[in-house]
């Protein structure tokens, strides 16, 4: 399977799980085109990189999001000035190291699930646009269908 497709079907969870309600494994196997030990694999992975999910009563999985805390996220144009701030220190300290992973965390970039699949899908119609305009030939080369799931 192309590593591309495999973080496609994670932002595609992370998206999913946001939505409420929650979906069954069921559901969430069905939405993704995967079985459903490969939608545990999955949840496993978030879990370890930060993404704590829940279950309700209906055995229904959804992103655990504690509203308690109220935890404040930055704006993009907050983050880009922080990143910009953060640049005129050593890059070698831990600290700025720290802090920019904390940034980028705590921003509006982190559920960049359709962001990403609308940006990339996006640079692939820009460029097909520009090479038509141009009367250029184009050679698609390993390309995949999402209907058939085959690449040619």
């Amino acid at each position: 399977m192309i590593a591309q497709q495999k973080l496609l079907r994670v932002f595609t969870l992370i998206r999913l799980l946001k939505q409420r309600p929650g979906r069954t494994i069921a559901q969430l196997a069905q939405a993704l085109d995967i079985d459903k030990r490969s939608v545990y694999r999955y949840l496993t992975l978030l879990e370890e990189v930060g993404y704590e999910h829940d279950l309700d009563e209906h055995q229904r999985y959804f992103l655990f999001e504690d509203e308690t805390t109220g935890s404040p996220t930055f704006t993009e144009d907050e983050a880009e000035l922080l990143r910009q701030a953060l640049t005129s220190l050593p890059a070698d300290s831990l600290l700025v190291g720290s802090i920019r992973q904390k940034v980028f965390l705590a921003s509006t970039h982190l559920p960049l699930a359709d962001g990403l699949i609308d940006l990339h899908q996006g640079r692939i119609v820009q460029r097909l646009a520009e090479a038509l305009r141009d009367r250029k030939q184009v050679q698609l080369i390993r390309y995949q269908s999402t209907n058939s799931n085959s690449m040619t």
